[in-house]
């Protein structure tokens, strides 16, 4: 019996320090690589989904850092801030742009609305604590670290399917996902990003981005309020945090050539749009 009890002890032992290698050399994710190699807090970084690559730090004096990721969800968004406060990327005076797309709202989780595709958290096990992944699952953990060398299969998280299978424009796709899921819980978890970039003495700045005629005229002033703004407001009113709005700006909204799609900002002119927005901040003291 004493035998059978230190064989079975060996053999976890075995099986938790392969599982604990296979985590060290699996593919890292983008903020994992930089918390490796970096020492301080950077002065901004840009939280949320693909739109908020229309900031762009590039030829700029900020040392700024976009962790947002296409299709992003308000609970992970929460998370990538909290591991970015853990690991010394976010500080006192961190700048946290924080982009909220009108479908945010109604996002769940883990996109289950990309079903059968199952891959969009596959980034953050091994990343975050199991704790702090939506649905955990050891069996889903230990797969992915079988295939970790497969980097494309961790990849596969940024999936458009939604978009090209299901719809025939974003502005589609993103009214379906806008009331796919809880929009109170969703405006929960943007309190808590809000909060807790507050509490760590972070600058929160709430950001709707600017998009063609095009994109803008699909959502009306009423579907906007009810979807958007009135969630917006509800934070506002609870922490005091800025709201820059772009919707209706003519500025861009009139210029289909400064888009390489409906909501996208071209590189050279997110950068030019980024220059605008410091500029903002700077007259904001």
């Amino acid at each position: 019996m004493i035998r059978f009890v230190k064989n079975i002890s060996l053999l976890l032992l075995v099986i938790a320090i392969i599982f604990l290698t296979m985590d060290y050399v699996r593919p890292k994710s983008n903020i994992e690589t930089v918390s490796l190699n970096r020492n301080q807090p950077f002065e901004a970084i840009v939280i949320g989904t693909s739109h908020g690559f229309n900031i762009n730090f590039s030829n700029s004096n900020i040392d700024g850092l976009r962790l947002n990721r296409s299709g992003s969800t308000l609970y992970y968004d929460y998370q990538t801030l909290k591991y970015g406060i853990q690991n010394n990327l976010i500080g006192k005076g961190t700048v946290v742009f924080i982009v909220v797309s009108y479908h945010h709202f109604g996002m769940d989780p883990n996109r289950t609305d990309q079903y059968p595709d199952d891959s969009f958290e596959n980034k953050y096990y091994g990343m975050l604590p199991a704790s702090d992944i939506w649905g955990y699952s050891f069996s889903k953990h230990l797969s992915l670290l079988l295939y970790s060398f497969q980097s494309s299969y961790l990849q596969k998280s940024d999936s458009k399917a939604f978009v090209n299978n299901k719809f025939t424009s974003a502005m589609d796709a993103h009214k379906f996902l806008a009331q796919y899921w809880k929009s109170d819980q969703n405006e929960k978890w943007l309190l808590d990003i809000v909060s807790l970039a507050q509490t760590n003495a972070s600058i929160p700045i709430l950001i709707n981005m600017p998009y063609t005629n095009q994109y803008e005229s699909a959502f009306s002033d009423e579907w906007m309020e009810s979807n958007y703004y009135e969630h917006i407001r509800n934070i506002q009113d609870s922490t005091g945090a800025i709201f820059i709005d772009f919707r209706g700006d003519t500025t861009y909204t009139n210029h289909q050539d400064y888009f390489k799609d409906s909501n996208h900002f071209k590189k050279e002119v997110s950068v030019k749009f980024s220059q605008k927005l410091m500029g903002l901040l700077y007259d904001m003291g």
